[in-house]
């Protein structure tokens, strides 16, 4: 074999080893085969999870099951208080959760909280979300310094007055008629 011919050999299937020569020891040859074998599985690996990919995004595209309409759904917001991105709505005239919102109208009707911070004059103010939770004398002042209103704080469990104590006089029972119920 000529040089140039086996030059041309070693070179489309060797390894080169950190220098300018190509390596033709068998050794590297071997390792060569199992590198490409592995490369093809890993590639045929990753055009099967793509594929996978697709199949579930266009099932989810076509799912008709209670899917959110925009009219309906209500985009996650974060809370004013916690910081956490949740289902928020205006509570006590403040964006918060209802976690934050039940906080305050319980400790609202306790008088407030007068308990110093417990992680040293205010830190946990200063928190991440998802970190530690903030203590309750911060969250408190959380809570009043983001403007929620004590005078909002309605009571939960109060009963309805029954049917037979409201003076309702009498109601027609369908209307346009005549008939009438004492």
């Amino acid at each position: 074999m000529s040089s140039t011919n086996q030059d041309s050999v070693a070179t489309s299937s060797a390894l080169a080893c950190g220098s300018e020569e190509v390596c033709t020891d068998p050794k590297c040859q071997n390792m060569i085969k199992s590198l490409k074998a592995e490369l093809a599985e890993q590639k045929g690996r990753m055009d099967e999870q793509d594929r996978r990919i697709s199949e579930l995004a266009q099932l989810l595209v076509n799912c008709k099951c209670k899917k959110p309409t925009s009219s309906t759904s209500h985009p996650l917001r974060e809370c004013r208080i916690c910081r956490l991105l949740l289902d928020c709505g205006i509570h006590n005239n403040v964006l918060s959760c209802k976690s934050c919102s039940e906080f305050f109208r319980i400790n609202t009707k306790k008088g407030g909280v007068s308990k110093q911070c417990r992680y040293q004059h205010g830190a946990c103010a200063d928190l991440k979300p998802g970190e530690i939770r903030e203590c309750t004398s911060c969250r408190w002042v959380k809570c009043v310094n983001e403007g929620m209103i004590m005078e909002d704080v309605g009571e939960r469990g109060t009963k309805r007055p029954a049917a037979e104590d409201l003076d309702i006089g009498t109601v027609k029972l369908h209307p346009g008629s005549s008939q009438e119920k004492p």
